[in-house]
């Protein structure tokens, strides 16, 4: 179930491509994970990771701070699968950046992480239940 209530698995009764329902929950969480990553493990600055993201500087210090992503951005940072998926990105991105390519080509990495999460929490829902609650995963 998504931590915001509604979720594609739980609402049979509406269409909705899994995207839609990304959009609004697992994306900002990814790229909250995502930032963390690159700030942790790079270095980079606010402004330099609102320019990758797409958003303002402020709309980043709320990735950094947990303020944006919800509880999805601790199942990626929590479940080690998840993780290495999203430092994988964030690596490919500063890779790009290094080479003064655009990251834009790292874009697929997204949907592929997105698909990703979706499954996880379809095939272990009790886990994330318990680490969206706060309790341990074993």
């Amino acid at each position: 179930m998504s931590p915001y209530g509604t979720s594609y698995w739980d609402d049979e009764d509406k269409l909705m491509a899994p995207c839609e329902e990304a959009a609004k929950d697992i994306l900002p969480a990814i790229k909250a994970a995502i930032a963390i990553i690159l700030r942790e493990h790079y270095g980079y600055s606010i402004t330099r990771l609102a320019k990758i993201l797409g958003v303002t500087p402020t709309a980043a210090q709320n990735y950094l701070n947990g303020k944006r992503g919800g509880a999805y951005l601790k199942l990626l940072l929590t479940i080690p699968e998840l993780r290495s998926e999203v430092e994988e990105a964030a690596e490919a991105i500063n890779l790009l950046r290094e080479k003064g390519h655009s990251v834009r080509t790292a874009s697929f990495l997204l949907c592929r992480i997105c698909r990703d999460v979706r499954y996880y929490v379809e095939k272990n829902r009790a886990e994330c239940d318990l680490v969206l609650r706060g309790g341990r995963k074993r």
